[in-house]
């Protein structure tokens, strides 16, 4: 089940990002800032609904796996380091 609702996800955001007007806002915006702004976009209300739906995607994914590992106090330290790691080399 959990991988079927992955794949629905990413289906979902797929055609979110390819064939909508809001998707191509994003491309334009990720492409250049400074001409989308002209434009009349606000872009920065786009980056905040794209944080938003970043955040609500995370949420959901805790909900659906939360079930199958259960909640512990240390569950995070694992993907921090290695999230710290990255930021390290990648700077």
């Amino acid at each position: 089940m959990l991988i079927a609702i992955g794949l629905l996800m990413a289906a979902a955001l797929w055609w979110l990002q390819a064939k909508t007007k809001a998707g191509a806002v994003l491309r334009a915006g990720m492409d250049n800032k400074r001409m989308t702004m002209a434009m009349g976009i606000n872009y920065s209300l786009v980056c905040s609904v794209i944080f938003f739906v970043g955040a609500f995607i995370a949420a959901f994914a805790g909900f659906i796996g939360i079930p199958l590992t259960g909640a512990q106090s240390e569950m995070g330290w694992p993907i921090l380091l290695l999230s710290l790691s990255v930021v390290v080399v990648g700077a």
